[in-house]
């Protein structure tokens, strides 16, 4: 099996790649059905030819080549199948796309992140049972990240003390206690400072003056309300902005 003698021939030749020989003593090597391929010598066509990928890698052998169609399947949208034996565990990711496991063939482009490794569908002929024990699991950085990013998209970062950046399209050191005791700071002066200037303008101003009454109102309201509650609002407003960033990525 694996080799054909033509008639008057006195050895047997292997079959050439792509095709297949079942019986012992054949006069000629028969061609893979479509869309199925073989390596050479082989007694049956077991996976399938550039331009496909095996649904299913736990299908048997023979029931790949009874019904080849139906677990071969056309290459999915942006993946790469240029490698014969490619299954959906080795479909090849370009660069700048990432998909969520091994198992789908839904590929995301990577519109905010430039750190879409993808993987290659560049493999060497083997037994799909060989091809699928040295398939590639999932990495410490995250299946089709550069180092130091995971997650959809690559968006996390690995890193302790940075956070994903969409401006940079990347990761970023988070800013220092200091630099952000220092924005706060800004922001407490300056409306504090706001609020001074208003009050002088309300005071100075003659149109104002006629509204005494309400100046007064005003005035009152201020008092009652105090400096304290305001600064807790803006603590909080400060902590929900800080961790927009970080967390949800805007």
């Amino acid at each position: 099996p694996g080799t054909a003698s033509g008639s008057g021939s006195e050895r047997c030749s292997e079959c050439a790649a792509g095709s297949y020989a079942a019986n012992p003593a054949q006069a000629e090597c028969n061609i893979c059905p479509h869309p199925l391929d073989s390596e050479a010598h082989s007694v049956t066509c077991s996976f399938c030819k550039v331009g496909y990928y095996l649904q299913q890698d736990s299908s048997a052998d023979d029931a790949v080549f009874a019904s080849p169609t139906d677990y071969c399947k056309p290459c999915p949208p942006n993946a790469d199948c240029s490698a014969p034996n490619t299954t959906v565990e080795t479909l090849g990711v370009p660069r700048g796309y990432w998909r969520a496991s091994s198992l789908t063939t839904d590929l995301h482009e990577c519109i905010a992140s430039d750190h879409c490794s993808g993987s290659s569908g560049k493999v060497q002929r083997s037994s799909r049972r060989e091809l699928n024990a040295a398939a590639p699991g999932n990495g410490a950085h995250g299946q089709g990240c550069d180092a130091g990013y995971t997650g959809p998209l690559c968006e996390w970062c690995v890193g302790q003390g940075q956070h994903f950046d969409r401006g940079e399209r990347g990761c970023v050191g988070c800013p220092s206690t200091r630099v952000r005791f220092g924005i706060f700071s800004g922001a407490v002066v300056a409306a504090a400072g706001a609020a001074l200037l208003l009050r002088i303008a309300m005071t100075r101003c003659k149109v104002c003056r006629r509204g005494d009454r309400l100046t007064h109102r005003f005035g009152a309201v201020a008092s009652r309300v105090g400096l304290q509650p305001k600064i807790k609002i803006l603590v909080s407003f400060y902590q929900v902005a800080a961790t927009l960033g970080p967390v949800y990525g805007v």
